[in-house]
């Protein structure tokens, strides 16, 4: 221990020169100290989950066996659609812990929710048809058909547009036409005689989707801007397989399509020009242009983030086979992975906007969305076999770690901090350390790096300089307290 405790001793002297920078500019962090005299510490471990699972609150249902979440907004609310103690399929809101039937003595479906609290989807006509339906303000309204017996709203923009599938009249074997419900009118979209999907809509009224030809052959990717078709060509690949999955409010659009010899790669359409964002598929697309996407270039495949042209893997918990599902305007992503050690447990895992993974807990089943605050919403396959909607709170859950720059030379001085919160899922004692790990490369002899005292928040800031001998390369860090991991980590690259 008399060599770590030296190493200890040169990293808070760094600290000591480095704190009249930082002193005023992060008020309640806490800089760099040793550790207790003769403190053994275990084996660093960086890819560790949280010690204490994080608690999702079931929703419940309306009296049947399960409820499945689709929607969700800003204020919190979460729409779907659950059993009732019929059986029967009726449309939920969940709001302030209350689930509340839709159309009660209805067949209906809640399929998205806007921050105004409309809410769309579908109302039973009878046993095998529907009309797609609006509620706002506690009043449901039958937006109808385009002629046919069938149809279903899909979603709803802020300012109250409503897109959906529906069938024709004397078509009612496939549904596959798009309708636009804006001013009180339903209009169909224009689709140059083919069937027609619509998978996203912006603020803006923009539309995207795709076509499919009357004998069911893909006709490639399509949008709607004002009513009107315009049909998406990337410069690259086969057209006529493209799909668009999303659009944001600066007009970007995301999507798929099939490369001859290559496989599936991903698009993002930006003023004109179609980015190839290499091989895989779109999952989710923010205001600001980052993209989501599903890497199949490697085994097993990777979540990514996409950012101007520059793609990172997000981290994983040890399991390096990660999926993602839902990005946020702050640029939190959640998703789901399987614990690499028995018994081999489901993770909801979110990743901040700096790409730091958190270990949301065990969930057996999915985490789908993710609110500008910070909700998310998933399933749950019971014991009994059945789905059961949960929601949790990122707010709740976070321990976060940093560095300051992310990239440094060997012999570099950076700041590395975070919070280790002193309640909840992620706590520790105020009075315990914080404790960075890594490899030995980086934190020399043995991984363990410097130790810093926490504030009363469970804030730390530690000043370090990289040794001159560690090699260039890409070094995860993490963070320990009260002897056990947080379950968080960041990057930083020696260049």
């Amino acid at each position: 221990m008399k060599g770590r405790c030296t190493m200890l001793k040169r990293h808070r002297a760094i600290a000591v020169r480095l704190s009249a920078v930082t002193t005023g500019l992060l008020t309640g962090w806490m800089l760099v100290a040793p550790p207790p005299a003769g403190a053994e510490l275990a084996a660093p471990s960086v890819e560790a989950t949280s010690p204490t699972p994080t608690p999702w609150y079931d929703l419940g249902t309306l009296g049947g066996a399960e409820a499945n979440p689709i929607g969700l907004n800003n204020r919190g609310e979460i729409v779907g659609v659950s059993q009732s103690a019929d059986g029967s399929s009726h449309g939920f809101r969940w709001r302030d812990g209350v689930m509340t039937d839709l159309a009660p003595g209805t067949g209906s479906a809640a399929t998205a929710i806007n921050d105004h609290g409309d809410i769309v989807g579908s109302i039973a006509i009878d046993d095998l048809h529907t009309h797609a339906a609006l509620w706002r303000h506690g009043t449901l309204t039958d937006l109808g058909t385009l002629g046919g017996s069938s149809a279903t709203a899909t979603a709803i923009n802020a300012r109250g547009d409503v897109i959906g599938q529906s069938s024709l009249a004397g078509h009612d074997d496939d549904g596959q036409h798009v309708f636009w419900w804006h001013g009180g009118i339903l209009t169909e979209l224009p689709a140059q005689g083919n069937r027609a999907y619509a998978n996203a809509l912006n603020d803006h009224g923009d539309i995207v989707g795709g076509l499919v030809s009357p004998d069911g052959q893909d006709q490639g990717a399509a949008l709607w801007r004002r009513g009107r078709l315009v049909r998406l060509e990337p410069t690259f690949g086969d057209p006529g397989t493209a799909v668009a999955i999303r659009v944001n409010n600066r007009g970007q659009v995301l999507g798929s399509l099939n490369v001859p010899g290559s496989g599936w790669h991903v698009f993002l359409l930006t003023g004109g020009v179609y980015a190839d964002l290499g091989v895989g598929t779109a999952v989710d697309l923010n205001d600001r242009g980052e993209v989501v996407l599903i890497d199949y270039s490697v085994t097993p495949s990777r979540a990514v983030r996409w950012y101007r042209g520059t793609k990172t893997e997000l981290p994983s918990l040890g399991n390096p086979d990660t999926s993602a599902s839902d990005i946020n305007n702050r640029g939190q992503i959640v998703g789901t992975l399987t614990s690499p050690a028995a018994p081999h447990e489901n993770h909801a895992v979110a990743w901040t906007a700096a790409n730091e993974v958190i270990d949301v807990g065990p969930l057996a089943g999915q985490v789908t969305r993710i609110n500008e605050h910070g909700r998310m919403v998933g399933y749950v396959n019971t014991p009994t076999g059945n789905l059961h909607a949960v929601v949790s709170d990122l707010a709740g859950h976070d321990a976060h770690l940093f560095v300051r720059p992310r990239a440094v030379r060997p012999g570099g001085n950076v700041l590395i901090g975070g919070q280790i919160p002193t309640s909840g899922p992620q706590a520790c004692p105020v009075a315990d350390q914080a404790v960075l790990t890594s490899t030995a490369a980086l934190f020399p002899p043995d991984g363990f790096g410097p130790v810093a005292q926490r504030s009363g928040s469970g804030r730390f800031l530690i000043a370090y300089r990289v040794p001159s001998s560690t090699p260039r390369g890409t070094y995860l860090i993490g963070v320990r307290c009260s002897g056990g991991n947080v379950g968080v980590s960041t990057t930083m690259r020696v260049v």
